[in-house]
């Protein structure tokens, strides 16, 4: 079998087009994967930039956290979210001795009725988003020591209000001649 030139320049024709078709076909994947890889990598940079912002979005409410976190404890301890009187009443006997003024009783609640029996005396006043907690004192000293504890109550660490101040003269001591006897009902305040 003799094979003509003829036959064999079309052999070759044949297969250097399946070549230059293979590697015409292999050059278009090649150029798919590498559009394609560089479309993902264009892809994967947008989403690293995104969560770079974000991250920072995140890390700026951190900061902001940060700086609301110590007003927070300050308004938590302001207004708790218990009655916690028993705090109250012991802070207010030391601003109390601090003015040498003399608590010689104390009554928490409020007055059902026109009576001030003890037993009558519910604990807390319930408010839309608070509750209120009366505490009625009774109290002695000079006159200018019962000035200086009423002004002093703003100093306490819980927020509190005078709801109700009376002031009488005690003559009960004729060496001191400005002592008062006074009674004082503060309302303290507690988250619902």
């Amino acid at each position: 079998m003799k094979i003509s030139a003829k036959q064999t320049y079309l052999d070759l024709v044949i297969g250097i087009s399946a070549v230059a078709l293979i590697g015409v076909g292999l050059l278009g994947a090649g150029w798919y994967y590498v559009l394609g890889m560089s479309e993902k990598a264009n892809e994967m940079t947008t989403a690293s930039a995104n969560l770079k912002r974000e991250e920072s979005k995140l890390s700026d409410l951190g900061f902001s956290y940060a700086k609301v976190l110590p007003q927070n404890n300050i308004i938590t301890s302001t207004i708790p979210q218990t009655k916690d009187e028993s705090t109250f009443m012991a802070d207010l006997e030391q601003l109390a001795g601090k003015n040498n003024i003399v608590l010689t009783s104390a009554t928490v609640g409020v007055s059902q009725t026109k009576t001030t029996k003890a037993s009558e005396f519910s604990q807390t006043v319930s408010k839309s988003q608070y509750y209120e907690l009366p505490i009625k004192y009774e109290v002695s000293g000079t006159y200018t020591d019962y000035y200086n504890f009423i002004r002093d109550l703003n100093t306490l660490r819980r927020l509190n209000s005078v709801k109700d101040l009376a002031v009488t003269a005690d003559f009960s001591d004729k060496a001191v001649t400005n002592k008062i006897k006074g009674v004082l009902t503060i309302t303290i305040f507690a988250k619902k």
